[in-house]
């Protein structure tokens, strides 16, 4: 169960996200972290033991087939709890990349950075306009300082283009990044 569950995170992941998006959906009883070690020791997954944190990631050719395990109406209540939890990452992730912990934190925004991508592009395909206007409007800073340019102004112009309902501070500040990048 949780291996189909999984396939719902692009490069890699943490032990706290699959806790956070899998307690969101209808987790069924299943212990994550007794998942997680029974899916590593069958080498279904791989761990990663970084300086901050232990990593999780999948063969994209397993992800792929991972993701046939699991019924479309509770994949889709896990892609938006997946960007929920994302959303959330990288509103606390702009605030400390302005302070001391700045290289710490664009490390693991990197490491999640194919995640932040799957969460804009699920904006994008649910219309959830407003989740994706504050994730782009959450990476400018990361955007900027690691040079992905052209990868941010496309996205904050096209998260802009499509929210009409979004809260007037997330829009000043992907227009202000916008405007930056």
């Amino acid at each position: 169960e949780v291996f189909g569950r999984l396939s719902v995170f692009r490069g890699g992941w943490t032990l706290e996200a699959a806790e956070a998006v899998f307690s969101s959906a209808e987790n069924d009883g299943v212990a994550t972290v007794d998942a997680l070690e029974q899916l590593a020791s069958s080498s279904l997954i791989v761990t990663d033991e970084g300086v901050d944190e232990i990593r999780f990631r999948m063969l994209e050719t397993i992800r792929e087939y991972s993701t046939g395990l699991v019924a479309s109406e509770l994949r889709s209540s896990l892609r938006a709890e997946h960007a929920r939890y994302f959303r959330a990452f990288v509103e606390t992730a702009d605030e400390k990349l302005a302070g001391r912990e700045q290289h710490r934190w664009l490390s693991r925004v990197a490491a999640d950075l194919d995640n932040v991508r799957a969460a804009l592009d699920w904006s994008r395909e649910v219309g959830e306009s407003d989740i994706g206007l504050a994730i782009a409007a959450s990476m400018g800073r990361f955007w900027t300082v690691r040079g992905f340019v052209s990868e941010g102004l496309a996205a904050l112009r096209d998260v802009l283009d499509r929210a009409t309902q979004a809260s007037p501070r997330d829009r000043a500040k992907a227009l202000n990044w916008a405007g930056n990048l």
